[in-house]
């Protein structure tokens, strides 16, 4: 028997507005936003199965005694022996296995996971500057974002052990790891209209990246976009 249970739930919320108080920085048109974001997701799984050692150890040990019984094991470590040549030895509460034999024999490999994610960004976005000599404007996103990923694993000694025949053991995982990053986004659209340019942008993103188990780095982007002609872009 393999039971899984699975649940999930996330709680988004956010607010944006305009920064009256940079309305006389660059061309103004400034505006933020701030955003929050909670997840959390989590699994229980239930495997009912066979105890390896505790079949083995009817196996091995079983004996027929002088008066026709059937005993296994020490007489102390309470083995039940198993008639393999059952029907449905494989199904617990079967009506030919005994409730001894199920009881010695079955056991629940239990392990419940939860993973849950906080994640915080926040950016502001306005008009920068113009270009001296098209009066285009060149546009600004500057921003921030901080992640924090969780785990937490309980497994029952059985899991946790892997003492169910054909299944490993599964300590499962816990932790987490933080994510904090800074990031900026630009675009300078250089030529409009012009003969043989009817458009040239040029666009510049980065991203500071700092993770909780690796040194910082940063990323970039630089790309262009040329169109000589209204029905041709490179």
């Amino acid at each position: 028997t393999n039971v899984v249970d699975v649940y999930q739930y996330r709680l988004v919320g956010g607010v944006q507005g305009n920064i009256s108080a940079l309305e006389d920085f660059g061309q103004g048109n400034w505006s933020y936003e701030v955003s929050a974001i909670y997840s959390a997701s989590k699994g229980d799984n239930s495997i009912i199965g066979i105890k390896e050692a505790n079949l083995l150890n009817s196996l091995d040990t079983s004996v027929r005694n002088a008066d026709g019984s059937i005993t296994c094991g020490t007489g102390s470590d309470g083995c039940v022996p198993v008639n393999l040549f059952s029907s449905n030895i494989y199904q617990l509460g079967g009506g030919v296995l005994t409730q001894a034999e199920g009881d010695y024999l079955f056991d629940s490999r239990e392990i419940s996971t939860e993973v849950k994610q906080t994640m915080v960004t926040g950016f502001i976005s306005g008009d920068a500057f113009t270009l001296p000599w098209n009066d285009q404007i060149v546009p600004l996103v500057v921003g921030a974002e901080f992640r924090k990923d969780e785990i937490i694993t309980d497994a029952n000694p059985v899991a946790a052990e892997g003492l169910l025949w054909g299944y490993f053991s599964d300590e499962g995982a816990d932790g987490s790891r933080n994510l904090k990053e800074i990031f900026f986004e630009t675009e300078a659209p250089l030529l409009r209209g012009e003969k043989w340019a009817e458009e040239l942008t040029l666009t510049a993103s980065g991203r500071w990246t700092d993770e909780s188990f690796y040194d910082a780095e940063s990323t970039f982007s630089f790309k262009a976009i040329y169109r000589p002609t209204e029905w041709f872009t490179i």
